[in-house]
């Protein structure tokens, strides 16, 4: 299940070896389905099709609910909300939906303040709402207001950030362009397969601070980035480049 990523629909083995592979399979179903989504849209708007995929993940997991068996595919309701794209698909659209919006030209009325700044706040805020949730759980995903929070307002503050991003002179844009963002951004895929996993959990049994574990993760990063990535990327650019 590892292999084909269907260990992103299955509740007992969505964690199991490369732990951070679950997110494969949502990415994944989304690329299988986006041909057919971007050819209904012209019939059927991005939020229509979104309440059909939530309706679509609740249908499967009801349905699945009759077979008690181990692998547990689209085990509770929780489960579907939190881990697959059936659940997760508001995030994928509002992507769309700004790729799309701007495209077209289109702009957002104005509301007064800055977009890019109103979209900062309101994120930051989701993410501190999310952790006064958390309570006794494991993370403020836990709670159905968590899930609400994560996949219906989450995106809708992360659309108003990164529009206003793209379309407005701000402060924090001009921070955004500079040599450090720019390598982060470049070593994020290293960053997303260290921050779970064997490295993380030795990194994690040895510092108490969940800061220090960040900056030494970012920093590993860099170097695998660096030595590793970067390199392998130019010698396969180059030998189909000379074929």
């Amino acid at each position: 299940m590892n292999i084909t990523l269907l260990k992103g629909f299955s509740e007992t083995y969505w964690f199991t070896h490369i732990t951070q592979g679950w997110s494969l399979t949502t990415e994944t179903t989304f690329y299988l389905l986006a041909p057919f989504i971007f050819l209904l849209l012209n019939k059927l708007k991005l939020l229509w099709q979104a309440f059909i995929l939530i309706a679509t993940g609740i249908v499967l997991t009801f349905l699945f609910g009759f077979f008690n068996n181990e692998s547990k595919f689209f085990g509770s309701y929780h489960f579907t909300m939190v881990v697959t794209f059936f659940g997760r698909c508001v995030e994928f659209f509002a992507g769309v939906y700004l790729a799309l919006f701007l495209k077209k030209e289109k702009r957002l009325s104005s509301i007064g303040i800055s977009f890019t700044y109103s979209g900062l706040v309101l994120f930051l805020a989701s993410a501190f709402a999310l952790s006064s949730l958390k309570g006794d759980h494991i993370s403020g995903l836990a709670t159905p207001t968590g899930v609400a929070i994560n996949n219906l307002v989450l995106p809708l503050f992360s659309f108003l950030l990164i529009y206003g991003l793209m379309v407005e002179q701000t402060f924090i844009g001009k921070i955004f362009p500079s040599k450090f963002f720019k390598w982060a951004g470049n070593a994020s895929y290293c960053f997303y397969l260290l921050h779970l996993g064997v490295y993380f959990s030795f990194i994690q049994q040895h510092t108490n601070s969940y800061i220090l574990n960040f900056l030494i993760i970012l920093t590993s990063s860099f170097v695998l980035y660096l030595f590793i990535e970067r390199p392998v990327v130019k010698y396969i650019r180059k030998r189909f480049e000379t074929g």
